[in-house]
């Protein structure tokens, strides 16, 4: 079977069957484009049967290295892949799981953002001396916080 009729009979089944959101439907589409350009271009190849665990830890390694993605990103392409494989399986177009043993890197944590002391005594000031109404001074706070 060729790799883009399975995409896009992987993109159909998320869409219609599973229901997925708009967004996971375009990230997924824009996941497995990249993978099918990564296979095409290794193997000069369009066929399903290319598709191997090996291919898929080079795919992930392209794409830390050379494409230089943060580890949400992989996260989801790992997760588009996986999905994916499992389809590829329950349709009988594969045998074997070509993401078996394949894991998902650490996010990143972000830490939160603090307003320095001068910016919380300049906030409290704006709004201690406010004549305007509250709704108004909600989104000066909220402007303010934002900066």
């Amino acid at each position: 079977m060729k790799l883009q009729s399975a995409v896009d009979e992987f993109l159909h089944y998320i869409e219609i069957e599973k229901n997925c959101s708009p967004h996971t439907y375009r990230s997924y589409a824009y996941d497995l484009l990249v993978f099918h350009q990564f296979v095409a271009q290794l193997y000069h190849s369009d066929e399903l049967a290319v598709v191997c665990t090996s291919l898929v830890r080079r795919f992930i390694q392209e794409q830390v290295i050379n494409q230089k993605n943060k580890p949400r990103t992989l996260q989801r392409r790992i997760s588009c892949l996986k999905s994916f494989s499992k389809f590829c399986q329950k349709e009988r177009w594969m045998e074997t799981d070509f993401m078996g043993g394949i894991a998902t890197p650490k996010a990143d944590k972000r830490l939160p953002v603090y307003m320095r002391m001068n910016e919380l005594k300049q906030l409290f000031q704006s709004l201690e001396f406010s004549s305007k109404p509250y709704i108004t001074i909600a989104s000066q706070v909220s402007d303010f916080i934002n900066v």
